[in-house]
């Protein structure tokens, strides 16, 4: 049994192979010990690292003989002198198949022989070696100084504090329309940053002037001589359902026929007369706009007009329609009187 280290006097940083060969007879039943486990456990353990392994157990060699290699290959950390551990291995002799089936002889006791430590002389290499006189040479260097964390504040500070003034004064702003403590407490804030409420909004446009305009424009288009008659039947629908909804405050464009005429006749505000014919001009208009059906253009026509009666007759007036106004007195009255 050998072992060996190549080179002997290795390098730093430069790997170093360990070699553990065992030759025995035939018939000698050799068992080795984990050089492995022997490196993990040595006292160096922590100056040197293991880069690669190699086994190769019971080879057939000449003279009929068998050899048991192990490589491993290590790397050293730091020049020093080093003592790496023995290697160790148990063997018996006599039969090999009578021993390996357990029914060996009582007198073959095993023998464990084991090798020297061996020593190894790490040396660091030339071109990074240093004389004593050299080393002598070295000082340490000045202290570097370091920008103090505090001066980007110097400039950095007022842009922050001016950014979280405008951040608060917007937030301020914001909450002061939806929370009536700070409408009170900030009123002068309010009151520059908001649009002035001092001119009067114009007055909503009354429905049957809407309605009006709409069916101007319609009309203006001349959908029914196009061939457009389905899109003038759509226009000609939302038309009456935008001014009932305006009018009365229903929202008859979300309803479908059905449920508008439902509310209509449950509404007292429309009246039975008016609920007949917006049910009646309402069926015409689905039977165009989703059965598919081709009125004449005269018929066409006979919906505007129909419109425009609905809303004249359900159009807000001003004063009512039997009111009367009292003509003036004549002079010969006043004279009289």
């Amino acid at each position: 049994m050998t072992l060996r280290a190549t080179p002997s006097a290795p390098e730093t940083a430069k790997p170093v192979l360990l070699t553990l060969e065992v030759i025995a007879e035939k018939d000698v039943v050799v068992t080795v010990e984990s050089y492995d486990e022997a490196l993990r456990k040595s006292d160096h353990r922590f100056d040197f690292r293991v880069i690669d392994s190699f086994e190769e157990a019971a080879k057939p060699i000449a003279d009929g003989k068998l050899k048991w290699l192990y490589q491993y290959q290590i790397e050293f950390v730091l020049a020093d002198e080093y003592e790496l551990p023995s290697a160790s291995v148990s063997f018996v002799t006599g039969n090999t198949d009578d021993v390996e089936s357990g029914t060996s002889p009582a007198s073959s006791e095993p023998v464990q022989i084991e090798t020297d430590a061996l020593p190894i002389v790490v040396t660091s290499p030339e071109e990074a070696g240093l004389s004593d006189e050299q080393l002598k040479e070295i000082h340490t260097l000045d202290p570097v100084e370091l920008p103090s964390p505090w001066r980007k504040w110097i400039w950095q500070g007022p842009l922050l504090l001016l950014a979280g003034l405008a951040a608060l004064g917007i937030l301020i702003y914001l909450l002061s329309f939806a929370m009536p403590p700070l409408r009170r407490l900030f009123p002068w804030l309010r009151k520059k940053l908001s649009p002035s409420h001092d001119a009067p909004l114009p007055p909503p446009t009354p429905a049957h002037e809407w309605a009006k305009r709409e069916l101007a424009i319609l009309i203006s288009e001349d959908l029914l001589t196009k061939g457009q008659v389905q899109q003038f039947y759509f226009r000609i629908s939302d038309i009456v359902r935008g001014y009932i909804e305006r009018r009365y405050d229903v929202s008859a464009p979300e309803m479908t026929t059905e449920e508008f005429l439902q509310e209509a006749a449950s509404d007292g505000r429309f009246g039975e007369a008016i609920t007949t014919e917006l049910s009646r001009f309402l069926s015409e208009c689905d039977m165009v706009k989703f059965a598919r059906f081709m009125p004449k253009q005269e018929e066409g026509s006979e919906m505007v007009r129909t419109t425009e009666g609905l809303v004249e007759k359900t159009r807000r007036r001003e004063f009512p329609e039997d009111a009367s106004v009292s003509a003036p007195h004549s002079e010969s009255e006043e004279m009289r009187s």
